[in-house]
């Protein structure tokens, strides 16, 4: 299959009437091209090379998107703009089937063959044989690209993790239970272990998006370390039945692949607090953490006691994980009310809820925003009251202060004191270096994301983004376009990615990519609203707002 994809990746080649030129990166039609992204393009190539197949979106994604964590939608954005391009019909589908539940499959005729001057595609089917020669130089060519690419990974590091701290990586627990509905419960114990540890200096932890990239892959250790630039990989599986529990977890440290420590937990459901100060107290012992006297109170301290409402709370964790749809952010929203309602102390679920409010206002899901939004500060600031010592529920209140009100200073006193409470979680730097981007501290902003970028290398397509905007305040248009282009190969639907996008290539002189970059927004947001997208755009500069509108409605060509 490689040496076909190579093939195909540098070969002209019809499907039906489309005559597709993988290397100027444009398809063709009666006099008619369309220029298509490059992991547009990408994906039709893995999908002709296997034209009747199905693939799998884990094989897709595993191809086109080696080594990236990418959302959920970003196939699924590929697959419409690639429909889009072709005049296809996802419900009668004459090039691309979606098979319910396993992928997509080419159904078009797939034909290798140069454009004739008549542009009409040619009548032979050419094979993709190949001679032994060309297989062989073929395979050196694909061994001289993975060398290239480890060679630029960044992960390279003779002294994993820093001379002065320890550093681990804690992979996803495995659910070893049959019923795929408790994958909530084995995420929600991976994640409250990462955010657990992450509150300690002495200890650098790899944030949850880095983490997860190995979900479900068959990774070696060392391997993982090296990339991830750790000493130490904490894994495990969850088994829950009924009121028990089930855990299996071991420590082991990267260089030898030997287990350092390792445990088998068989408890009650309402134990499991117990076994997770269990699991943190071994960690800090066999890796001789040692605590200040402020971090020996907070690891005494626990979210809830009540079981019910903490299963009720990951339930909820898990539908908000992604904040991708207001369907989902509707289902976590209900989880944490109900969670609220069994203890009404639990200041994590209060900060979750407020973080729902906020994107409910942000993102034009709520039916009342002067509701949602005064919901959110309120919320936010019982969290805060609960447990001042919660750095998810400060980062948050940054949040919304950022967003919902335009409050630099609060938001950024907020972001720092989450950054102080716990040293490694990602999400309150990078809402300190979203907050210097729209204020007026753009340098700052860059600087915390380039830390976040190599403290953590699989970061979400958020990073980069902040990083683009940091690089446009700055006017520095070259650097943005690289950073929104990292954001965009993670998530091509971000909204964000793709307006800063348009406008940095209007700047540099693009005219022409720029207004493409625009159709592709409104190509998967169809009912984007310029105007309250805006009014949520929180620059402390509203001159920098008022021009970025202008050059919008230039670039669309009603300026």
């Amino acid at each position: 299959m490689d040496n076909e994809k190579q093939t195909l990746s540098e070969t002209p080649f019809w499907l039906n009437d489309w005559y597709v030129d993988p290397r100027s990166g444009r398809i063709s039609r009666q006099g008619a091209e369309v220029k298509l992204e490059p992991k547009v393009m990408q994906v039709l190539v893995l999908l002709a090379t296997n034209a009747g197949e199905v693939l799998s979106r884990e094989l897709l994604e595993s191809k086109a998107w080696d080594g990236v964590v990418v959302s959920y939608d970003s196939l699924s954005t590929t697959i419409i703009k690639l429909r889009k391009a072709l005049g296809d019909n996802s419900r009668n589908p004459s090039y691309i089937e979606t098979v319910s539940k396993k992928g997509y499959r080419l159904i078009a005729t797939v034909r290798i063959g140069d454009k004739p001057a008549s542009e009409s595609a040619p009548d032979n089917k050419v094979s993709f044989s190949l001679t032994p020669l060309a297989f062989i130089s073929m395979a050196a060519i694909l061994v001289l690209a993975v060398l290239l690419l480890n060679n630029f990974s960044g992960n390279d590091s003779t002294h994993r993790g820093g001379a002065d701290k320890a550093s681990l990586a804690v992979l996803p627990f495995t659910n070893r239970h049959n019923n795929p509905d408790q994958e909530y419960f084995s995420d929600g114990i991976t994640d409250d272990l990462i955010n657990d540890l992450s509150r300690f200096s002495g200890l650098r932890v790899i944030a949850r998006r880095s983490a997860y990239i190995y979900k479900r892959k068959k990774t070696d250790i060392q391997t993982i370390a090296k990339e991830l630039n750790v000493n130490y990989i904490l894994d495990g599986d969850v088994r829950r039945d009924g009121n028990m529990v089930r855990l299996n977890v071991q420590l082991i440290d990267a260089a030898t692949g030997t287990n350092i420590w390792a445990q088998r937990f068989n408890r009650q459901t309402k134990d499991i607090f117990d076994v997770q100060d269990d699991i943190r107290q071994n960690i800090f012992n066999a890796l001789s953490i040692t605590l200040s006297k402020e971090e020996q109170k907070r690891i005494q301290l626990r979210y809830t006691e009540n079981f019910a409402a903490y299963d009720l709370f990951l339930k909820g964790q898990a539908s908000l994980i992604t904040r991708a749809s207001a369907v989902d952010s509707k289902k976590a929203q209900q989880f944490m009310e109900q969670a609220i309602a069994l203890d009404s102390k639990f200041s994590r679920a209060h900060a979750a809820l407020a973080l729902i409010h906020a994107d409910a206002f942000r993102f034009d899901w709520s039916d009342n925003p002067a509701q949602t939004k005064a919901s959110a500060i309120k919320i936010g600031k019982r969290a805060i009251e609960l447990d001042k010592h919660s750095p998810q529920a400060h980062w948050i209140m940054g949040y919304v202060y950022l967003f919902l009100f335009e409050d630099h200073t609060n938001a950024i006193a907020m972001a720092e004191k989450a950054t102080a409470l716990a040293p490694n979680d990602m999400d309150a730097f990078t809402v300190l270096a979203v907050t210097y981007a729209f204020g007026d501290a753009p340098e700052k902003a860059k600087r915390i994301v380039e830390g976040i970028m190599q403290k953590n290398p699989r970061y979400s397509a958020l990073v980069p983004s902040v990083l683009g905007l940091s690089n446009f305040r700055l006017a520095k248009y070259e650097e943005a376009l690289a950073a929104y282009d990292k954001s965009l190969l993670i998530n091509p639907s971000r909204i964000q990615g793709n307006i800063y996008k348009a406008v940095v290539l209007y700047r540099m002189g693009n005219a022409d990519d720029a207004e493409f970059q625009l159709d592709q927004l409104y190509t998967l947001h169809p009912q984007f609203d310029l105007k309250v997208w805006a009014s949520r755009q929180p620059f402390s500069d509203k001159a920098v707002l008022q021009q970025l509108l202008k050059d919008i409605k230039i670039i669309r060509g009603d300026g």
